[in-house]
C-alpha cells in the first residue's frame, strides 16, 4: 500500500508505506482524521497544508511535522493529518464584505449562513474550491459570529436548523445524512464478527413529556391558569411507556405559541419632538384598518403593551406601544438601544406598510384560545414525534474480503440493512445508516462501523453546549482553582492539587481505550474478562505454537493453551485428546478446504461427491467457485496413475458439485479420492495454497490460483535439490533477513525490496559485512581502503558540483553547474551555467523562444527567476546585461583606448562595400562622424554636446553640419547662445512642405498650425481664435473656399492690416478667400495681408 503526501499547491513531496496500525477515522459531525506513521529514507518537513488523498477525501498537514532521524538516512514519522473539519476548527468568521471584520451578526435563511461558512473556508485555504451543497429551508435564523469559528459556526447553524451538518468532499452541507438504497451486511457476508449495541451519548429520550404553555397574553385572573393550557387540560403526554417511564420537561419549544393575531400595518407616519434633556428626537407612528377590537380594552394590569415585528425592516425587534383609540393608531416608544444618539425606529430602520406584527402582554378577546391551545396540542404532538427515536448504536468489523469483492463504498450517512435473526428476532433486520467509520489504511475494507439513527453530542458539541456555565464557573472559582500538576511533573499528589489530563492518562489505565501497566497489579477482588488472556509472545499452535494463552475458538469453546499443564491434585477430562505426530504418504496441500469422497452421484452436468461429517463434526470448507484437485501417484511406477483438477458449481451440507466441463485433466470423482480446495475463481482470499511435497523435498506457497495453470503461481519456495544436494531458497517479491523491528537503532538485517521511489528492487544491507580469507571481489575488498580514501579526498566535490557530475577524462560533465550565495540549507542560486537538455528546466526559464538556451546567467534573485537574471548570455550568442566598464581593447569596429588629442574615447573604422572608409570617435565631449573620406566627400557631420570645448569649435550646439573650407556650420540644430532652433547660413533648401489643416466649424489655432483651409458650407459663420501668446514670426496662411463669414478673435492683440486699420475682431462677409497673418513679438502686433477676392 503506498501513499502520496502532495505539497499545498499540488507537488508531489513523499511516497509512503504506512504501517498496518495506520486508520482513518470519520463520521457524521465529527473531526476526520487519517493518522499516519511510516519510515522515509530522506527526511522531508511537512508543512501546513501539505496533503494526502485517502479514499477520495483530502486530509492536510494543520501544523509543521519534522520527522525524527531514528538512524542514518533513515526517518521516522508520526503525523494526524486532518479532514475539513480540522481546518474548521481554524477557522475564524469574518466578514468577507466588510474588510474581513471578526466582529459579525448575521441574520438569514440557513443556506445565507452556510455561504458565509463556505466563503471563510475559501478565504483561509486562498481557493474557491469550497462550495455550498444542499442546505435544509429554514426561516431567517440569528447567529453572533464575533469571535467563533467555523466549527462553532457549524453545530450552531445546524442546531438552530434541526438538523446535521456534513461534508461530501469540499462541499458543505446542512441536512440530514443519510442516502443511497440499504447495503445488506451481515456475518459472513460483510461482517467480520458479531453485532454489538450501544446507546447514543447525550441525545434526549423520554417516553412521558411534560410541556409548558406560554404565559403571553395570558390573564390568570381571566383564563384560569397562568399559562397556556393543552385543549383537555393534560399535565403530560406519553409514547412507548412499554420501554419504561422516562420523564421530560420542555418549555422553550412551546414560548412562541401564545393567543395572539398577526396584525399589518396600515399608514406610517412620525413627528418630530424634544426630550426631557433639550435633545429632538422622532416619535413614529402607524395605524392597523384592520384591527377587530379596542387593545386598551384588554390591557393586562401592570404589564406594558409591546409588539414584535415579524416583517420589514424592523423584523424581530420589539417595541412598547401606546394605542390611541379615538385616532386607532399605535405610537412606539422610541429607544435608544446603543451608547450614542442613534434611536430606533430611525431611517431605515422604520415600521413601512404591509408589515406585519404581533401585538402582546395584553388579554386578547376569548375567541383566539381555542386556535392558541390547538396549536399548541399540535405542537406538542410534532415535539413528540420528533423525539421518537431509536437511540440503539450499532457496531460491528467488516471482512475487508468481502467489502472488496462486492465493490462496497461504505462511508458516513449510506443507509445499510443490518442482517441478524438474533440480534433482531422480530423482524431479522434492522435498516439504519452508518455515523462513522474507522478504518484501516493498509486494508482499507477492514473497518468498525457505527450504525445508528442518532448522532452522540460530538466532542465539539459537548463542549460548545458548556461554554456557558464553564465560563460563569470559571470566574467564580478561578481565584481558588488549585495547581496543576503536568504530565511531565513529578509533585507527589495532594488533596489540595489536580492532574493535568494528560497527566491522569499517564498516570492512570484508560478503561476505553485500554494501556500498558509499567508494574506488577495485584487484584483484591475478583477479575471478570470479556476476551482472551495471553502472554505477550502467545502464538496459537500445536507443533509451533508459544506462549500461553486463554480464549474462545471460532466455535465459542473456551481454550487454554499453554506447554506444559501441571494439576496438583486433581485433573477431569470429559474427553481428551492426545496429538502425536504423525506421517503422511505423498504432497500435503494447506488450503481452505478438502475432503475424502465417501461416494459419488454421476449427474447430468456434474459429479456428486459425497464426504462423511461425522455426524456434524466435520466440515470440508468448499465452497462454490472453489477449484479442488485429485492427483494420485504410484510409487512404484513413479508416474502419476490419476489426476484430475474441476471447478466446484454447488456446495450442501455433506456434498459439492464437481464441473464435468468446466475442468483439467481426464481422471473421474470416485470413491476414496481425497480432493483438495487449490484455488478459486473470484475470490483472491481462497486463491492461496501451501505444497509440501517429501518427494521433492520442497515447500511452496501458490497464489493468484484462478485458472487451471501454475504457470507464475509460485511466490516462495525452499527445500533441497537432489540432482546437486544443495538446500534453495526463492521469493518472487521481496525478502527480509534480520531483526523483526526495523526501525530499531541497533536493528540488522539485509532486504531485497523495492525502495520508495524507485521502481526496481534492490539489495539493502543494514549491519556489519565480514569478509573471511579466501574471498574473492576486488582482492578480499582490499582495494576498498584506497577507494574510500580517494573518494574522501574528493568529498568537497558533492558541495561544489551537485548533480552528479562525471569525471570524465579529467572534463566535469553536467547539465546544470549552479553557485548559491550562502552555504545554508535554504540558499538561493544566483549564478551558473547550463547546457540544456533539461526539460523541467526548459520550462522554469533556461529557454527563450527568440534566443535558445539560456547557458549562462548572473546576478539571479534564485533559480526560479533566472529569465530576470541581470546578466544573461543565449546561445544564439545575444547578451543582456547592464553597464560595461573598460579601459582597453576591441569590440568589434570599436577600440576602445584614446584619440588625436589624448583624450578617452572609442575610435572606430569600417569599409563597406563600395569602398568607403567611415572612421571616427565618440568621445566625453564630441561623437563625429566621417561620412566619407577626403578623396570622397566634402562634408563631415558631428554630433556636439553642449559643454564641449569651445577652443576646438566655435558654436555650441548639439548638431553642426560643416563644408571643408569653411570654418562656420551650414546648420546648427537647438543652439544654446542664439534663439535661433536651425540656421541656414548659405545655400537652399528644398522640398519645404508645411502642413496643411481643414476646418469646417470654429476652432482655435496653434502655435503649429501654418496652412488653414476653411470649408463649412455657405450657411455656416466660422471664427478662428489666435493663440494668446504666440511666438515671434507665427504665420498663418488661411484659404476660404467655402463659409457664411469668417472671423479672426486676436485675443486682444491688435491687427495692423495694409490700409492702416489696426482692430482686435476683424469680420469678413464675402469676397476675400486668401489671408496672410503674420506676428511680431517685438511690436506685439498681428500684421495682415488680404489677398483676391470675389468682386
Amino acid at each position: 500500500m503506498k501513499l502520496d503526501i502532495y505539497s499545498k499547491d499540488g507537488r508531489l513531496k513523499l511516497t509512503v508505506a504506512p504501517e498496518s496500525s495506520n486508520a482513518e477515522s470519520l463520521g457524521i459531525q465529527e473531526e476526520s482524521t487519517l493518522s499516519l506513521s511510516f519510515t522515509a529514507f530522506a527526511c522531508v518537513t511537512l508543512e501546513v497544508y501539505d496533503y494526502a488523498e485517502f479514499q477520495g477525501r483530502r486530509y492536510w498537514v494543520t501544523e509543521r511535522y519534522v520527522p525524527q532521524m531514528n538512524a542514518r538516512r533513515k526517518w521516522a514519522y508520526s503525523v494526524r493529518l486532518s479532514g475539513v473539519e480540522g481546518l474548521a476548527a481554524q477557522t475564524l468568521m469574518v466578514n468577507p464584505d466588510d474588510g474581513d471584520n471578526p466582529v459579525l451578526i448575521l441574520s438569514a435563511p440557513a443556506r445565507e449562513h452556510a455561504a458565509l461558512i463556505v466563503a471563510n473556508l475559501n478565504r483561509r485555504m486562498g481557493t474557491t474550491d469550497w462550495k455550498v451543497g444542499e442546505v435544509v429551508v429554514s426561516e431567517y435564523i440569528d447567529i453572533d459570529y464575533t469571535g467563533k469559528y467555523a466549527s462553532d459556526a457549524l453545530s450552531e447553524l445546524s442546531g438552530a436548523a434541526g438538523t446535521e451538518w456534513w461534508f461530501d468532499g469540499m462541499t458543505l452541507n446542512i441536512s440530514r445524512c443519510e442516502f443511497g438504497e440499504p447495503i445488506p451486511l451481515s456475518y459472513g457476508d460483510g461482517l467480520l464478527g458479531g453485532i454489538s449495541r450501544t446507546t447514543a451519548d447525550g441525545v434526549k429520550f423520554f417516553t412521558r413529556l411534560f410541556p409548558v404553555g406560554s404565559s403571553r397574553n395570558i390573564d390568570p385572573d381571566y383564563y384560569g391558569h397562568a399559562r397556556l393550557q393543552l385543549p383537555d387540560g393534560a399535565k403530560y403526554v406519553e409514547q412507548d411507556t412499554q420501554l419504561g417511564i422516562i420523564e421530560h420537561y420542555e418549555q422553550e419549544a412551546f414560548e412562541g405559541i401564545f393567543p395572539r393575531r398577526i396584525g399589518q400595518v396600515g399608514t406610517v407616519r412620525h413627528e418630530e419632538a424634544t426630550g426631557d434633556d433639550g435633545e429632538p428626537f422622532t416619535i413614529w407612528y402607524f395605524t392597523d384598518p384592520d384591527m377587530p377590537f379596542d387593545p386598551n380594552q384588554y390591557e393586562i394590569g401592570g404589564l406594558v403593551k409591546q409588539v414584535t415585528f415579524q416583517s420589514g425592516e424592523l423584523r424581530g425587534r420589539e417595541f412598547e406601544v401606546n394605542y390611541d383609540t379615538e385616532k386607532k393608531e399605535f405610537e412606539i416608544i422610541t429607544q435608544w438601544p446603543y451608547d450614542d444618539d442613534l434611536q430606533l425606529p430611525s431611517e431605515p430602520l422604520i415600521p413601512a406598510p404591509g408589515d406585519e406584527y404581533i401585538l402582546w402582554n395584553i388579554r386578547m378577546p376569548e375567541s383566539y384560545y381555542p386556535a392558541a391551545e390547538q396549536e399548541y396540542k399540535e405542537a406538542v404532538d410534532r415535539f413528540m414525534a420528533d423525539n421518537r427515536k431509536d437511540v440503539s448504536v450499532w457496531q460491528a468489523p467488516t471482512d475487508f474480503t468481502v467489502i472488496e469483492r462486492r465493490a462496497i463504498d461504505l462511508r458516513p450517512g449510506q443507509r445499510v440493512r443490518l442482517e441478524s435473526a438474533e440480534v433482531f428476532p422480530d423482524t431479522g433486520f434492522r435498516e439504519t445508516r452508518i455515523v462513522s467509520i474507522s478504518r484501516s489504511v493498509v486494508r482499507p475494507g477492514s473497518m468498525t462501523l457505527k450504525m445508528s439513527d442518532v448522532l452522540s453530542t460530538g466532542r465539539i458539541s459537548r463542549i460548545e453546549s458548556n461554554i456557558t456555565s464553564v465560563e460563569r464557573l470559571t470566574k467564580q472559582v478561578a481565584s481558588e482553582f488549585p495547581d496543576l500538576i503536568r504530565s511531565w511533573e513529578e509533585t507527589p499528589a495532594s488533596d489540595t492539587t489536580l492532574y493535568t489530563s494528560r497527566k491522569s492518562e499517564r498516570e492512570f489505565l484508560n478503561k476505553r481505550r485500554g494501556g500498558t501497566v509499567q508494574e506488577d497489579v495485584v487484584f483484591d477482588k475478583d477479575v471478570t474478562v470479556g476476551g482472551a488472556i495471553a502472554s505477550k509472545d502467545f502464538r496459537r499452535g500445536d507443533f509451533s505454537g508459544a506462549g500461553f494463552g486463554l480464549y474462545r475458538d471460532e466455535n465459542g469453546n473456551a481454550v487454554a493453551e499453554v506447554d506444559i499443564l501441571r494439576a496438583r491434585r486433581e485433573a477431569v477430562f470429559n474427553t481428551a485428546v492426545i496429538n502425536q505426530v504423525t506421517f503422511q504418504v505423498g504432497a500435503t496441500v494447506f488450503s481452505n478446504g478438502g475432503c475424502e469422497i465417501a461416494r459419488v452421484e454421476d449427474l447430468d452436468d456434474v459429479y456428486r461427491c459425497y464426504y462423511d461429517t461425522k455426524e456434524g463434526r466435520r466440515l470440508c470448507g468448499l465452497v462454490v467457485d472453489d477449484q479442488v484437485r485429485c492427483q494420485r501417484y504410484d510409487a512404484a511406477q513413479h508416474s502419476v496413475v490419476k489426476y484430475y483438477w474441476r471447478l466446484v458449481v454447488a456446495a450442501g451440507d455433506d456434498y459439492v458439485d464437481l464441473s464435468k466441463e468446466d475442468a483439467d485433466g481426464d481422471g473421474i470423482p470416485q470413491a476414496g479420492d481425497e480432493i483438495a480446495q487449490f484455488g478459486n475463481r473470484t475470490d483472491p482470499a481462497r486463491q492461496r495454497a501451501i505444497v509440501i511435497n517429501p518427494l521433492n523435498g520442497s515447500v511452496e506457497v501458490y497464489a493468484l490460483l484462478d485458472s487451471y495453470s501454475l504457470s507464475e503461481k509460485n511466490f516462495v519456495g525452499m527445500g533441497a535439490d537432489t540432482r546437486t544436494g544443495e538446500a534453495y531458497l526463492y521469493a518472487h517479491g521481496d525478502v527480509l533477513f534480520g531483526d523483526r523491528d526495523l526501525s530499531a537503532a541497533d536493528a540488522s538485517w539485509i532486504a531485497y525490496r523495492k525502495q520508495e521511489g524507485t521502481d526496481r528492487r534492490r539489495l539493502l544491507i543494514q549491519g556489519d559485512v565480514l569478509f573471511g580469507p579466501g574471498s574473492k571481489g576486488l582482492s578480499a575488498m582490499g582495494e576498498w581502503k584506497e577507494l574510500a580514501d580517494g573518494v574522501t579526498a574528493l568529498d568537497y566535490l558533492k558541495s561544489v558540483f551537485p548533480n552528479n557530475v562525471v569525471d570524465n577524462n579529467g572534463v566535469f560533465l553536467s547539465q546544470l553547474m549552479a553557485v548559491k550565495n550562502s552555504t545554508e540549507s535554504n540558499a538561493a542560486v544566483v549564478a551558473g551555467l547550463y547546457g540544456g537538455g533539461v526539460e523541467s528546466l526548459n520550462n522554469a526559464g533556461f529557454s527563450d523562444p527568440n534566443h535558445g538556451i539560456l547557458m549562462m546567467f548572473a546576478g539571479a534573485e534564485n533559480i526560479q527567476n533566472v529569465a530576470s537574471a541581470k546578466t544573461r548570455i543565449y546561445g544564439d550568442g545575444h547578451l543582456y546585461t547592464n553597464d560595461i566598464e573598460a579601459n582597453g581593447g576591441k569590440f568589434g569596429i570599436f577600440e576602445i583606448g584614446v584619440n588625436d588629442w589624448d583624450e578617452p574615447a572609442i575610435k572606430y573604422s569600417m569599409v563597406d562595400k563600395g569602398g568607403y572608409t567611415y572612421s571616427g570617435s565618440i568621445t566625453p565631449e564630441v561623437f563625429s562622424l566621417e561620412s566619407m573620406d577626403a578623396s570622397n566627400s566634402q562634408y563631415e557631420l558631428f554630433a556636439v554636446n553642449p559643454l564641449m570645448n569651445s577652443d576646438k569649435y566655435d558654436y555650441s550646439a548639439l548638431v553642426h553640419l560643416y563644408s571643408r573650407g569653411y570654418n562656420r556650420p551650414l546648420i546648427s540644430i537647438d543652439k544654446i547662445n542664439r534663439g535661433s532652433a536651425i540656421e541656414i547660413l548659405n545655400g537652399e533648401i528644398y522640398g519645404f512642405r508645411p502642413a496643411t489643416r481643414k476646418v469646417t466649424t470654429s476652432t482655435y489655432l496653434s502655435d503649429m498650425d501654418h496652412t488653414i483651409v476653411v470649408q463649412a458650407g455657405n450657411s455656416v459663420p466660422i471664427t478662428l481664435t489666435f493663440p494668446s501668446k504666440p511666438q515671434n514670426g507665427q504665420r498663418y496662411e488661411i484659404l476660404k473656399r467655402s463659409c457664411k463669414s469668417i472671423s479672426f478673435n486676436s485675443g486682444g492683440i491688435p491687427i495692423y492690416r495694409m490700409n492702416g486699420v489696426n482692430e482686435t475682431n476683424t469680420t469678413f462677409m464675402t469676397g476675400v478667400i486668401y489671408f496672410l497673418f503674420v506676428y511680431s513679438s517685438e511690436n506685439n502686433i498681428w500684421y495682415l495681408n488680404i489677398g483676391e477676392t470675389n468682386s
